[in-house]
């Protein structure tokens, strides 16, 4: 059987037996985009094709996951506004194990530029989000492939949520973490059949 403690202190997914649970992840994820200002301005600057024209820390940040978008749900979706007015948006869809299907990232990123409220933003970024053991990428070449040890060293604010989280990223998420079996491998990369 697992033992939970066999790397040290358990993070609180693995306590759960969660460790790989994508909806419980992605939802600390938008706990982070919401009290970490820096790290959304730095997802923007550093990985966000385009060019960013404002400072994050004058703009309000509102962070939904599981936003309905069409034929799907993006897991992460959040709005920045400057003066009640959207300046940008982020999409982000996590997968931990499994690769997309039914061309989610393209569904989501139709879906924003059809808003009127988002498709005159400056920036409308798009993440496919994965650890590094996972060779999956985004159906919709307009998203940016990013890990999850990408994200791990942008996070800047500290709180116990947030370390637990970095730490878990590093334990089990990150890279070199996780040696996948053959019958593992076949199922992630057989997925869509």
């Amino acid at each position: 059987p697992d033992n939970i403690y066999e790397k040290g202190a358990p993070t609180f997914f693995r306590t759960l037996g969660r460790t790989y649970d994508e909806d419980l992840i992605s939802r600390i994820l938008a706990y982070v985009m919401t009290h970490d200002r820096l790290f959304v301005n730095s997802l923007l600057r550093k990985y966000s094709k385009e060019t960013c024209p404002f400072d994050i820390g004058e703009c309000d940040v509102y962070v939904y996951p599981e936003k309905s978008m069409g034929n799907g749900r993006a897991d992460i979706f959040s709005i920045i506004k400057k003066n009640d007015t959207v300046v940008a948006t982020i999409t982000i869809e996590n997968k931990i194990y499994s690769y997309e299907h039914d061309d989610q990232t393209q569904t989501y990123y139709d879906w924003v530029l059809n808003q009127q409220e988002y498709k005159n933003a400056h920036i409308n970024a798009f993440f496919y989000l994965r650890p590094s053991f996972n060779p999956s990428s985004a159906v919709c070449k307009k998203y940016i492939n990013i890990s999850y040890t990408d994200i791990s060293k942008i996070i800047s604010q500290s709180d116990y949520i947030i370390d637990d989280f970095k730490k878990h990223i590093s334990l089990y998420l990150g890279e070199n973490t996780m040696e996948l079996n053959e019958k593992q491998l076949e199922i992630i990369e057989n997925y869509e059949q």
